[in-house]
């Protein structure tokens, strides 16, 4: 089972699609710790504290019925030099994860998509720890230190709202290659050219492979590995495992507000009007959210290379153990909104779509596609609620099947989630997924699984 597929990092996440940062210190559970945290603010140090918990339970099918717990807390800091320092353009960030529970995947769904995107093995480990210099007015961005490419790369939107991994990071290219994401990043250095508010090319280059122990190593004939990186603090540098690197380019219409291209999306701004509601009583929304503004849409197209050696399933098909010197892959990630409600900002459907295609010849995974609709406020008086139905696919390559297990062909799933905003520091959100051929193979059969995630931002 890979536990490697997975998601956006919680906090991004759950601003993302709940609306709401951690700057705004009235939404959060343990307010402004009697004025501490405005204060620190105001100096440049903003803290950002979650914790979430959910249940999710095999109701038939996989490999047997059963319940799993997990759990996630995160902590993470945010630093303006500028405000701290007088270093004009020069930011900080660094969080870090304590998971707790079980694999519901490994243990009871047999799925390869992963069933809940908090899986990961029980240890507190730092994720993210970086520095990132603006220049040029901020249309250029250097970013060093530990890195997380599902960050800011083959992200999609609408999608952070669901909970199966598969929406997360993108199975064709976390199933195949060592690659830094939850909860595992690796040392990098990122670079971004932004001319325009709605154009940006954006380039990141990784070690190749930063928990040879954990995320495995796709050479044939090579030994085992102990090296797990068990804490996110061992940052080696090792030739023999390569080097990862990332393109892409994205182009943005009509972003809610004023985000730049890379934070903008379709709940980004939802905290626009409740602000003016605290601050000048009820939402002017004819004057508050620009009801003029188009249909907000996002399109990115990236190409990423690992050049370390793998396993070439087609020669290992004929009998032959060898390796391929290289692996990539080209994806393309839409976010579309639909329809939007008068004298809203970001209530209404968007649409995303995600695919990306590998070579067959050294991946287990030959192409992955994910499809989906959100809507945000479908329900009267629940304005800040979010429903979504996804669709991903994964296809296994015919190279691999070949040389592992002929049965292997794909695995479809399905996907129903509803996230409550019961507070503006707690939602609640129940989900059901289907699992067509879970393991991509007849072996199981079709699985069904209902959960539910507690998520509260202290």
């Amino acid at each position: 089972m890979n536990y490697r597929i997975t998601r956006k990092p919680l906090i991004a996440a759950l601003a993302t699609v709940l609306g709401f940062s951690a700057t705004h210190a009235g939404e959060l559970a343990l307010g402004d710790w009697g004025g501490a945290r405005t204060a620190l603010s105001d100096k440049g140090i903003d803290f950002t504290l979650s914790y979430t918990a959910e249940v999710f339970g095999n109701v038939s099918g996989g490999l047997r019925q059963g319940a799993a717990f997990n759990g996630l807390f995160e902590l993470g800091v945010d630093f303006d030099f500028e405000k701290l320092a007088g270093m004009k353009g020069l930011t900080g960030h660094v969080n870090g994860f304590i998971p707790s529970g079980e694999s519901f995947s490994g243990h009871y769904g047999g799925d390869l998509g992963t069933i809940s995107n908090l899986e990961f093995y029980n240890s507190a480990r730092l994720f993210e720890a970086w520095l990132q210099q603006d220049l040029l007015e901020g249309k250029l961005s250097i970013r060093v230190g530990s890195l997380a490419l599902d960050e800011e790369f083959v992200v999609s939107e609408y999608s952070a709202l669901f909970l199966n991994a598969s929406f997360g990071a993108d199975t064709a290219m976390s199933a195949n290659m060592p690659v830094p994401i939850y909860a595992i990043t690796a040392p990098g250095v990122r670079l971004k050219l932004q001319p325009t508010e709605s154009f940006y090319v954006q380039a990141a280059l990784y070690d190749g492979n930063p928990a040879p122990g954990f995320l495995g190593d796709p050479s044939a004939g090579v030994a085992p590995s102990s090296e797990a990186n068990r804490h996110g603090t061992d940052w080696s540098l090792r030739s023999s495992e390569g080097s990862l690197w990332i393109v892409e380019v994205g182009y943005v219409v009509n972003a809610p507000g004023e985000k730049k291209a890379e934070e903008a999306g379709p709940h980004a701004h939802a905290h626009n009007a409740e602000s003016h509601e605290r601050s000048h009583g009820s939402p002017k929304k004819d004057t508050c959210c620009s009801p003029e503004r188009g249909l907000f849409g996002s399109y990115k197209l990236g190409y990423a290379h690992h050049t370390d050696a793998f396993l070439d399933y087609a020669a290992l098909s004929r009998g032959a153990l060898r390796n391929k010197s290289s692996n990539s892959a080209l994806y393309a990630v839409v976010d579309q909104e639909l329809l939007r409600e008068a004298r809203t900002e970001d209530q209404g459907l968007g649409l995303f779509a995600r695919a990306m295609f590998v070579p067959e010849s050294q991946n287990t995974i030959a192409y992955a596609v994910e499809a989906g609709l959100v809507y945000k406020g479908l329900f009267p008086g629940r304005d800040e609620d979010t429903i979504g139905l996804g669709f991903a696919h994964l296809h296994i390559s015919d190279d691999f099947a070949r040389a592992t297990d002929p049965r292997l062909d794909h695995e479809d799933i399905l996907e129903l989630t509803y996230s409550a905003q019961v507070t503006p520091w707690l939602s609640i959100q129940p989900d059901v997924q289907y699992i067509i051929h879970p393991g991509a193979s007849n072996a199981l059969s079709d699985e069904w699984a209902v959960g539910l995630r507690a998520t509260v931002a202290f």
